[in-house]
């Protein structure tokens, strides 16, 4: 019997392993999704409805369709916003039951849909509580990891949005 790659039956439960990240360009994005899960109830969960709510009805409040679609592509990144995804399913379900769990619970989801996000787990895994955290340090840490992939400025970039969370 042939066994698929671990990775392979993982991103049929939404982890994703693309090259790409969306905290090259943005944060967690905590408040769009929270603005975005009030506005689709819980009750019509489909990935047309995510969309719809931000290209169409512009939930978000963005300026322009052009920046709704980008908004709509990284919350899709971070999130997958379509039931079809169990990490995505999972976060819909908790995040209706654990109000105060929320910061944490989508943390978690945007970490299995982040490569980036990820790969610094061990770097702030290894701090002691209280310790300074140091972008610059996380920096040297993603160098060491992909060496010569990102720019300086991209580099210090995705270190300040990985640090935001």
């Amino acid at each position: 019997m042939k066994t698929e790659p671990s990775h392979i039956r993982l991103e049929q439960f939404g982890f994703s392993h693309e090259r790409g990240s969306a905290h090259m360009a943005h944060t967690m994005m905590l408040s769009e999704l929270r603005q975005l899960l009030d506005s689709v109830p819980a009750s019509s969960p489909s990935s047309e409805n995510y969309i719809r709510a931000i290209e169409e009805d512009n939930c978000l409040g963005k300026r322009s369709r052009l920046t709704r679609t980008l908004t709509r592509r990284h919350l899709t990144d971070l999130y997958a916003l379509t039931p079809d995804k169990t990490v995505f399913r999972t976060l819909r379900y908790f995040w209706q039951r654990d109000p105060e769990g929320r910061p944490l619970i989508a943390c978690f989801c945007a970490y299995a849909r982040d490569p980036l996000l990820r790969s610094s787990a061990p770097f702030v895994l290894k701090l002691t509580d209280g310790q300074v955290f140091s972008r610059e340090a996380l920096e040297q840490h993603l160098e060491k990891k992909y060496p010569g992939r990102f720019s300086k400025a991209t580099l210090t970039s995705t270190a300040q949005n990985l640090a935001s969370l």
